[in-house]
This record gives C-alpha cells, structure tokens and sequence, in this order.
C-alpha cells in the first residue's frame, strides 16, 4: 500500500532501523505479521542482529522459525520461508550478492522481494548493484 522503501546506511546502524521500522509497523491495523529475511544464510550474521535488536528491546521470535507470536519479529533466511507470505518484510544481504557467483543467489534476491504483501524495507550499505537499471522511482530511499 505504499512504495518500498530502500534504506541506504551503515550495517552498524541496520538495527536501529529495523527497530524504529518495527515500532511503527506494531502500531499498525493492517500489518500483523513482520519477518526480517536474509538473503544469505550467514548464522554469524544473524546472531549478531539478533543480539543488537534484543539489547535494543525487540521482540523476537525464536531464531530461523517461520512464524512468531503477536508482536514478535520474524528472523529467518529466504530458504526458510519459501511459499510464505508477510505482510512486512525488511530484507537483508543484498550488499553481498554481486560476490555470489551461485546463480540461485538472484533466484533468493526473487523468492525475499515477493514474500511481503504490504510493506517492503530493503537494508543496505550502498545501492545494491541488482537494482541499478531499473526505474528510480520503484523504491523510497532514505540515507542515514
């Protein structure tokens, strides 16, 4: 119901972001469910967001399962979640994708993008090399 939103800032700053994207999102009638997926499947990665997000208060659901309870977010990978819908996703790892050189990486970057059915907040460092070439109007982007 409203454009997705690329969120250009540094890693460091990704979870307060998704927090601050979180809070708003709870607020909302429409948006019930809210998943962060990652595009890649980096356990370390993931551990470290989760421990940020959880020092800074976010309720989440247990680590790599595909649903939560009310109020709490979602943190899994695109190979988890293949087939299911969101109505609020916040998509990470797409700064990492142009050195993958495994071709189902883009077919990730697809299955991540198509998960939400309201809302979209994509979270990287700098424009992602994928979405360079399409119209610039597609996406909101907000810089740090």
């Amino acid at each position: 119901d409203v454009k997705p939103q690329l969120n250009l800032l540094k890693r460091k700053e990704h979870p307060a972001r998704i927090k601050q994207l979180f809070s708003v999102l709870q607020r909302s009638k429409t948006i019930k469910t809210i998943a962060l997926l990652q595009v890649n499947e980096d356990h370390d990665e993931m551990r470290k967001i989760r421990e940020s997000l959880a020092a800074l208060g976010v309720s989440l659901a247990k680590e790599w399962v595909p649903y939560g309870n009310d109020g709490q977010l979602v943190t899994t990978s695109v190979e988890r979640i293949k087939g299911l819908e969101y109505d609020c996703c916040f998509i990470l790892g797409l700064d990492d994708i142009e050195k993958s050189h495994l071709k189902y990486t883009v077919n990730r970057v697809y299955v991540a993008l198509s998960r939400p059915t309201r809302r979209l907040a994509v979270i990287c460092e700098e424009y992602p090399q994928l979405f360079q070439g399409m119209p610039g109007g597609l996406f909101d982007i907000v810089r740090a």
